[in-house]
């Protein structure tokens, strides 16, 4: 018999049990089960609200190479139901609730504080995506948000903006990048949790996040500033994964431009579309207990036996808490059909 301690998960991966961590979830997911520090698990996690896969086909996390596991946790039931319905998937997929929403219930219970100024999420580039050199239109931001002004710089140095610096930040603001990746997704939630302002440049899980604690929203950018990076301007050569990411403004289909021009007028959305989005964007519909969540992963083959649940207080009353924040909706005509694009 393998344990579920260092060495047994040395073992759990020798004979192919153990999925690759999502970076962003694995410690999320790990403390709302109540798991040790050295918790694996035999699925992968959706790392977000993909904008490369919104009106594509998934032909990404419907392969089991990406973590090394056929099992998939998926948080967007768009993501869902593509790798469940695609003819090409080879990957079960479970349908649950985004982590980040675990946390953020958990931190409004212990730690709230009464909001000021603004979380302000600076343009970025990554691996394949770039921004064109105009900063104007994120300085205007700047200049508007209230203050006092945290701003969000990437942690990986290909993620980063490079004309970020050019920009002259208020008296009365702070810079953070979420290095750590056990604390990453804790530090975040409380960093939406104290400020009432938040600033976006284009439609992402942010927005999802902040829609869902009812923040006053800012969408400044614009997507047509983003275009997909030449091969000379990648940092590693493309393989895979990188080419599956590509979502600049010259990649992307007409239904996907259509969808995110939409959501760029997010305030002026009607109220039923907005709170039905976020709820399938996060999936608040699957929302459950950290010990219904544990009962319902073993039934469904997604966690071993040998790991057991250990309730953490914290988590449960975070839980009880984002139960109560449930609307329901229903969509209107022009929502139905953003969502049939997607």
């Amino acid at each position: 018999m393998m344990e579920s301690t260092a060495n047994g998960a040395v073992a759990w991966r020798e004979v192919g049990v153990i999925a690759q961590q999502s970076d962003k979830w694995h410690h999320t997911m790990m403390r709302y089960l109540g798991f040790h520090q050295d918790a694996f698990f035999m699925f992968g996690i959706s790392p977000g609200v993909c904008r490369e896969a919104l009106g594509r086909p998934d032909l990404l996390y419907t392969k089991p190479d990406v973590f090394d596991s056929r099992l998939f946790y998926s948080w967007s039931r768009f993501h869902h139901e593509k790798i469940t319905k695609s003819k090409f998937s080879t990957v079960h997929s479970y349908y649950g609730t985004c982590p980040f929403v675990w946390e953020l219930g958990r931190v409004h219970t212990q730690r709230y504080v009464e909001p000021k100024g603004s979380l302000f999420f600076l343009p970025r580039d990554d691996q394949v995506t770039i921004r064109v050199d105009e900063y104007k239109t994120v300085q205007d931001a700047i200049d508007s948000a209230p203050t006092p002004v945290t701003f969000l710089v990437p942690f990986r140095d290909c993620d980063k903006w490079k004309h970020w610096t050019k920009l002259k930040l208020p008296d009365d603001h702070q810079i953070v990048s979420l290095t750590d990746r056990e604390s990453r997704q804790i530090k975040l939630s409380l960093l939406f949790q104290k400020h009432d302002h938040v600033y976006i440049p284009w439609p992402g899980t942010d927005l999802f996040y902040a829609s869902y604690l009812g923040k006053s929203i800012h969408l400044y950018d614009d997507i047509t500033k983003y275009r997909t990076k030449t091969r000379d301007e990648m940092d590693r050569p493309p393989e895979r994964v990188l080419m599956h990411l590509k979502w600049g403004y010259d990649y992307l289909t007409d239904k996907q431009k259509e969808f995110f021009h939409w959501c760029e007028d997010w305030n002026n959305i009607d109220f039923h579309d907005r709170v039905w989005f976020t709820n399938n964007m996060l999936g608040l519909d699957a929302l459950k207990s950290p010990k219904v969540l544990y009962d319902d992963l073993i039934k469904n083959g997604m966690i071993h036996p040998l790991q057991e649940y250990r309730h953490h207080e914290s988590y449960h009353k975070g839980y009880e808490w984002c139960s109560k924040q449930r609307v329901d909706a229903e969509l209107t005509t022009q929502g139905a059909r953003m969502a049939d694009i997607l």
